[in-house]
């Protein structure tokens, strides 16, 4: 294969050869723009289904209905750590209130 050959070839087959790629690129964009669209859908529903799992997850325990010994843990570890950012800050760390907790804490 030559240089010679291959510009002999082309100045014959240029045509087809252009639309041919032009065909195949638009498919692909098209093909890839739905894709990625899909893509990004599944991601954002799996996000949100999280997020609202993990929501009713923290209300449970809000309102006391984790029982489990770890629940209970998990559960003071964020009330103390809440109180002393709240101390930290400077505000009264009695308005975090303990009243909705499973387990209260005494500070």
């Amino acid at each position: 294969m030559t240089w010679a050959w291959l510009t002999g070839e082309l100045t014959v087959v240029w045509q087809p050869f252009l639309l041919g790629s032009l065909v195949v690129a638009t498919l692909a964009s098209v093909l890839g723009y739905f894709a990625m669209r899909g893509f990004w859908r599944l991601h954002a529903v799996r996000d949100w289904e999280r997020r609202a799992t993990g929501a009713a997850t923290r209300t449970a325990r809000r309102n006391g209905s984790g029982s489990s010994v770890l629940e209970r843990a998990v559960l003071e570890f964020e009330t103390r750590s809440m109180r002393r950012r709240a101390a930290g800050r400077g505000h009264d760390t009695r308005q975090v209130p303990s009243s909705r907790l499973s387990c209260s804490i005494r500070s």
